[in-house]
């Protein structure tokens, strides 16, 4: 359980002896969690200190309590509570997510390539997408490594795999404290899982895990509002997306460029996005399907939304909602990065 309290301090060394030195006293600014404790405290003197004014501190902090209940042998200690806690607080810094409302569109194109027709109806339930591409800061706080090329903290993370992409999805969901969707061997905890093995998805579960090509192309047409547009959010390819002749030959951070209706961001360009399903040249001949997962069996898997370099052209193809991609799942790609779903 956690609860917001103020604290006013009329002397600084108070203020920072207390929020130095109280490991269950969590630090925000700008609704932002604070992680290096003594730089903001002391940027607090220094803004003091310039503006000439006498402290008066007003510091809103989450507070972890522990709520001691009945001995039980599954009752968590006081530190995994906290630390519960702080994972809770800094996991909305990860990854923001956008909820989908589900229904029934038209998935395919009869004027693009040759795997993206016939036109056919297909329908996904409600859930909730990341706002942006998984970013290099969310990837290296939870797999503690950085495999891009390119590097910088809001720059989409790339260079990754389809299973690099599923193993962290599990370990999101466990930081979280929420059920993984993905198992091996059968289990869910990645470190006991055999190079390249074969992995299942519950669907049901509550964590993070990769969108089905499907729930892919339906947020980016911009869910129920049923968009046409040649890519997502518009027809005009440089308002919504960074491909090859405007990147510069670069990826960029996240968000920089126009959402879709739904709010997503760079779901044309930028990099290519890893998705569950199985790829088959001639899937969408089978009909209208519902709630679909894709074939249930292959040697690739989809990738969508095209990238931030082709060699096709100005490379504004690939961007369309429709395009159909795909890749070896043991592959790491300098254009190939992720995002994720969780169920509504």
């Amino acid at each position: 359980m956690h609860f917001l309290r103020k604290f006013q301090f009329s002397d600084f060394n108070q203020a920072k002896t207390a929020f130095l030195f109280l490991p269950s006293v969590l630090l925000y600014e700008n609704r932002m969690f604070v992680k290096n404790r003594r730089a903001f405290i002391e940027k607090i003197l220094l803004e003091d200190i310039i503006m000439k004014k006498s402290l008066s501190a007003v510091i809103a902090v989450m507070v972890a309590v522990t709520m001691m209940g009945c001995a039980s042998s599954s009752k968590k200690s006081q530190s995994e509570a906290e630390a519960e806690g702080a994972n809770a607080s800094e996991s909305t810094v990860l990854v923001e997510m956008v909820s989908v409302k589900g229904g029934s569109f038209s998935m395919g194109s009869e004027s693009g390539e040759s795997d993206e027709y016939p036109v056919h109806g297909a329908s996904v339930g409600s859930f909730k997408m990341s706002k942006t591409e998984v970013t290099q800061a969310a990837y290296k706080k939870i797999m503690k490594k950085n495999p891009s090329y390119f590097v910088g903290e809001n720059l989409p993370v790339e260079k990754v795999s389809w299973y690099d992409a599923v193993v962290f999805c599990n370990k999101l969901s466990a930081y979280e404290g929420l059920t993984p969707c993905y198992t091996s061997g059968g289990t869910t905890d990645t470190s006991k899982w055999a190079a390249q093995a074969a992995v299942t998805c519950n669907f049901n579960a509550n964590g993070y895990r990769l969108p089905t090509e499907a729930e892919w192309e339906y947020a980016a047409r911009g869910g129920t509002a049923k968009e046409s547009f040649l890519y997502a959010g518009s027809d005009s390819i440089d308002e919504v997306a960074w491909y090859e002749a405007n990147s510069e030959n670069k990826t960029h951070e996240v968000g920089t460029k126009n959402p879709n209706s739904l709010g997503l961001f760079d779901m044309s360009g930028n990099v290519w996005e890893w998705c569950w399903d199985y790829y088959s040249e001639d899937f969408y001949r089978g009909g209208s399907q519902k709630d679909t997962k894709g074939p249930s069996s292959g040697e690739k898997r989809v990738l969508r939304g095209g990238s931030r370099s082709n060699s096709y052209g100005d490379g504004s193809s690939v961007c369309r909602v429709t395009n159909r991609n795909y890749a070896n799942p043991s592959e790491r790609y300098y254009l190939n990065g992720f995002r994720v779903v969780t169920a509504d």
